[in-house]
């Protein structure tokens, strides 16, 4: 079983009638991985009445799976040889932070990390134009 918090905090602020500001701070701990915070940066600027630009900044994390941290499995396999007789073999699959995984040199697993940046351009060319989902 695995436990996260994330406390979370956000805020808007009208910089004026066309121009709004937005911002987001996220804290994830995972109990089994250890934690970091991400920011979102955002901002909508209403250029017309019919058309506003929109963009946004913000990073991102993903702790390990569960299974890739902690999956083990042993199997044997029949697999035909050159003569066309089954061989046995034995295939191992180690969590990474197993003996077996350390002393190979496997490293300990690291959180994925992102940085995502987006624009748009919002329209109303027509009054009363709806695009549903």
């Amino acid at each position: 079983m695995r436990a996260n918090a994330s406390p979370t905090a956000d805020a808007e602020h009208d910089i004026s009638d066309a121009w709004l500001l937005s911002g987001a701070v996220r804290y994830d701990n995972y109990d089994d991985f250890g934690g970091t915070a991400y920011f979102k940066l955002a901002s909508s600027f209403r250029a017309t009445d019919r058309g506003s630009l929109r963009g946004a900044a913000s990073t991102g994390f993903g702790a390990p799976s569960m299974q890739q941290q902690y999956f083990n499995n042993i199997s044997t396999q029949f697999v035909t040889d050159d003569s066309g007789g089954l061989t046995a073999q034995e295939r191992d699959t180690f969590r990474n932070d197993s003996a077996v995984a350390k002393a190979i040199g496997i490293p300990k697993l690291k959180e994925e990390e992102s940085v995502n940046l987006s624009f748009g351009v919002v329209l109303e060319p027509v009054d009363a134009l709806s695009i549903p989902k």
